[in-house]
């Protein structure tokens, strides 16, 4: 159990726990994780909430580790807030609302940009 919490640590965004995971190919890791909180708060009203209306799975892009990607299967859940009614996704920390990649993943692709030869490098090294 050590090696699963020292990864969790070293890839992972705050609050996820691995589920599972496998390498499909050599240059490529996927992750099954899971946000692990009680409850969230609603963005409308911001009351709390425990309610789960539904479950859904999201693929996420990940800065690669030692030239294989990443790529984090998320498992979010969605609330409905009991103050104002409204169903709304839980946020994971990192990953910007609507997006489906990382901003370490940002941040990377945007030094990369500046510091390889061309574009098609940058294309080449994050598969993206």
């Amino acid at each position: 159990m050590f090696l699963w919490d020292t990864t969790e640590r070293f890839i992972l965004l705050p609050e996820l726990k691995i589920i599972h995971h496998w390498a499909p190919t050599r240059y490529r890791n996927e992750y099954k994780v899971e946000k692990e909180s009680e409850f969230e708060v609603c963005p409308k009203c911001a009351t709390p909430s425990r309610s789960v209306h539904h479950r859904r799975w999201v693929k996420i892009s990940d800065h690669p580790i030692r030239g294989s990607g990443v790529f984090l299967t998320v498992l979010k859940r969605r609330f409905r807030c009991p103050a104002c009614r409204k169903v709304f996704t839980e946020p994971v920390q990192g990953v910007r609302k609507g997006f489906k990649t990382t901003e370490r993943f940002r941040r990377d692709i945007k030094w990369a940009c500046d510091n390889y030869a061309d574009l098609k490098r940058v294309t080449k090294a994050y598969g993206c």
